[in-house]
């Protein structure tokens, strides 16, 4: 049931998966492995700027809850992202930021420098 979505982020927002993906969280239908992956293809296919920060935050507190560097990155850059798009450049630079900062700790090159390309 994953793999059908994990490819749909690397392609755009996707309203209709993102809906469907909306219905398999909140039915909890899934397993706990795939939840925080659930989670970012929620916020990355979202059309709403409002629902993609509320969504990449529960991404976020998972992520933190599980210490998930992976996922937490992820939902930095989400939140960046959304903010960028809704016009807040002074959060999503913050945001960017984090993320950054995440990758310098942790040694990540892959994420540090798609974090670079989102600043």
């Amino acid at each position: 049931m994953l793999t059908f979505y994990v490819t749909a982020s690397l392609f755009g927002q996707n309203q209709r998966l993102a809906d469907s993906l909306e219905i398999v969280y909140n039915s909890g239908n899934y397993e706990a492995s795939e939840k925080l992956a659930i989670l970012k293809n929620i916020v990355a296919n979202k059309a709403d700027v409002a629902e993609a920060i509320s969504y990449a935050n529960i991404l976020l507190s998972e992520a933190q809850a599980l210490d998930s560097v992976y996922y937490i990155i992820s939902a930095y850059l989400e939140i960046g992202n959304a903010h960028r798009l809704h016009g807040d450049y002074s959060k999503a630079l913050e945001t960017f930021f984090s993320a950054a900062e995440l990758a310098i700790s942790e040694e990540n090159a892959v994420d540090l420098a798609l974090t670079q390309i989102a600043i």
